[in-house]
């Protein structure tokens, strides 16, 4: 499990430690270490003993399906690929890496 996934089983309410782990795959000690690494990176996750954690107030993440699905048609068909990553060295390299479209653009 991801981070993007972990966030997603926090935004459907609280869970336990253990539930997550075990969902996870992982020890309770690492989803610890993932948890306060995603409230060091400045989500706010709300943790008590006994009752688990949950996200103190919702949270929208970027999502490619959901961008193309509002977008105009006109705009939708000139785009060749839509990537939404949950992080890069740069991006000015990953799409530097990739080849050109033949149509389109690539975002």
């Amino acid at each position: 499990m991801d981070d993007r996934a972990l966030l997603a089983k926090l935004a459907g309410g609280r869970r336990s430690g253990d539930a997550l782990a075990r969902d996870a795959g992982l020890t309770r000690a690492a989803v610890w270490k993932r948890i306060q690494n995603l409230r060091a990176a400045g989500v706010d996750i709300e943790g008590r003993a006994g009752d688990g954690y949950r996200l103190a107030t919702p949270l929208d993440l970027l999502d490619a399906a959901r961008i193309r699905a509002g977008m105009a048609p006109d705009a939708a068909a000139g785009l060749a690929a839509l990537d939404v990553a949950w992080t890069l060295e740069s991006t000015n390299t990953t799409l530097l890496a990739q080849p050109a479209p033949e149509h389109g653009v690539a975002v």
